[in-house]
């Protein structure tokens, strides 16, 4: 996730999102256009988008599934 907001670690991801420098779901959003763009298989990037909600959870951030459907495009096409 750190190399999508081009920062040196997650846990600067993380800072950022709780500053509210970064939305949590348009950066999700843009984690996942970057795994796709990678070329990885649709059920690598649900299990890599999974861990960074899992992370982003860890860190105290909430992450509401309802907006998370609605705002993180998984599958393209």
């Amino acid at each position: 996730m750190a190399l999508c907001c081009e920062v040196k670690s997650a846990d600067v991801v993380a800072e950022q999102v709780k500053a509210h420098k970064l939305d949590p779901y348009k950066t999700l959003d843009k984690f996942v256009s970057y795994l796709v763009d990678r070329g990885l298989a649709p059920k690598n990037v649900i299990v890599y988008v999974n861990t960074a909600t899992g992370f982003l959870r860890y860190e105290d951030i909430e992450i509401d599934s309802y907006k998370f459907k609605t705002k993180v495009e998984l599958l393209e096409g």
